[in-house]
């Protein structure tokens, strides 16, 4: 999850999501860990360009 916050490149990160979680198996052993993230950030809202009439 550290890397997914790193690799966002989001200023003030409010969370992380964890949608899935799965690892490779090597025999019985575990080799490598898989995670799909999702990272909550707050953006501001952009004012609409077009004037009502």
């Amino acid at each position: 999850m550290i890397a997914a916050l790193k690799a966002s490149k989001v200023k003030d990160p409010l969370g992380v999501e964890v949608g899935r979680l799965w690892a490779e198996v090597d025999g019985t052993k575990l080799s490598r860990f898989h995670a799909s993230v999702k990272v909550a950030y707050r953006e501001g809202q952009r004012t609409s360009a077009r004037r009502a009439r």
